[in-house]
């Protein structure tokens, strides 16, 4: 549908308010100087911005970008700043008299007018408090996850060799517990760990006095990894079937 079929439509009462505004944002693509388009009406569809990745684009052509998403928009986010273009660019929006939130440990840049300064304040406390909450669940959990896998270690040398009632129904449940802290990014290092250390536990078996001791632990550690491969496997399983 074009502009002219999507008003009359929504004057007929064919379509809603809402849906009319998402139809009208598709046309709202901004192409400049045919070296760049930019979905100026991306976050009234998605409820997220444009991004523009500056690091292939000169600072002549960023600053027209810029020029158009605050004329369109009122703000324009910039990731991936070349460092010799950073204070160029910084330079631009400070004569332009341009509000910039600079990202932590980052080339990025939020560059807003003042107009839109209470509600991208706002925006930003938001998502800060909703980070900080993550990175402590995070931190959380990857203590948690390192207490686990200190505790199954330890007890799996120990049952390498000592002799302990119902170890090896211990290390099963025990790796099973750890496969659970395994990272979706990690399965694959962990996997090949796993298969290495069960074909390879033995090799040391010939050493004189410790060889014995040392087979008898890395197997005990094996046992334990392997269990911990049924869970990786599983939740592997699942991530793939699940919506």
């Amino acid at each position: 549908m074009n502009l002219t079929e999507i008003l009359e439509s929504l004057k007929m009462g064919k379509i809603s308010v809402s849906k009319a505004q998402k139809m009208l944002s598709l046309h709202s693509v901004e192409e400049i100087e045919n070296f760049a388009k930019i979905d100026v009406g991306r976050k009234l569809r998605l409820g997220i911005p444009e991004v523009v990745f500056a690091e292939k684009k000169s600072v002549v052509d960023l600053k027209k970008i810029i020029v158009v998403n605050i004329k369109k928009t009122g703000y324009v986010l910039l990731s991936r700043i070349n460092k010799k273009d950073y204070d160029k660019i910084i330079s631009f929006l400070k004569k332009k008299k341009l509000r910039i939130k600079t990202g932590k440990r980052s080339n990025s840049l939020l560059i807003y007018t003042a107009r839109l300064f209470p509600s991208i304040k706002h925006s930003l406390a938001v998502r800060s408090k909703i980070q900080h909450k993550k990175i402590i669940k995070r931190g959380i959990d990857m203590d948690l996850a390192k207490i686990v896998r200190l505790v199954a270690v330890l007890f799996a040398v120990v049952a390498g060799l000592v002799a302990i009632p119902q170890s090896t129904a211990i290390i099963a449940v025990l790796g099973l517990v750890v496969g659970w802290f395994v990272e979706e990014e990690r399965r694959g290092p962990y996997m090949l760990a796993t298969l290495t250390l069960a074909l390879a536990h033995g090799a040391l078996g010939p050493i004189p006095f410790v060889g014995g001791y040392l087979t008898d632990i890395l197997g005990s550690v094996s046992a334990l990894l392997n269990a911990g491969a049924c869970t990786v496997i599983v939740m592997a399983i699942v991530d793939r079937v699940k919506p």
